[in-house]
């Protein structure tokens, strides 16, 4: 078990590099508000949301569900994350606190959604997506921080 904490603590190093190199796309969220990165990794087969501080110590696993788990968000005040869950079907948004607590899903289009984040007043939230979306007479409308709630 400590090999595997020591490994994803160089992971999470490596993503730190990544994230910051100007070579390659964010691949991780940083937040100012707790110093934290969270990230997406796959241990044993499985991609699940991580979190830790840059340099490299106080790792936590904030998500363990089966399927994938992956690109995760904080928002400007750091209390919540939005992500990317597969159960199976398309990719949906879902968002949770920042300790990976009260995970819920937040949007369900029936098509494929992915990258989400947050407006920087935490207000809403955007994301890109395909597939079917519902109709509604008054045009599209954006997740606000109200439907994140639960």
């Amino acid at each position: 078990m400590r090999l595997r904490m020591t490994w994803l603590s160089m992971a999470a190093i490596l993503i730190l590099v990544t994230v910051t190199s100007p070579l390659s796309p964010a691949a991780a969220s940083y937040s100012g508000h707790n110093g934290r990165l969270a990230f997406g990794i796959e241990v044993d087969g499985n991609m699940d949301i991580y979190s830790v501080l840059p340099t490299g110590q106080s790792l936590h696993r904030l998500t363990d569900y089966p399927g994938f788990d992956g690109c995760p968000s904080f928002s400007a005040d750091g209390r919540d994350i939005v992500f990317c869950r597969n159960e199976g079907g398309p990719v949906e948004i879902w968002i949770m606190t920042a300790n990976g607590k009260k995970q819920h899903r937040l949007v369900s289009l029936g098509g494929f959604s992915v990258f989400p984040d947050f407006s920087p007043d935490g207000s809403k939230v955007i994301f890109s997506g395909a597939g079917p979306v519902p109709t509604s007479t008054s045009g599209s409308s954006p997740a606000t921080a109200q439907d994140c709630a639960s």
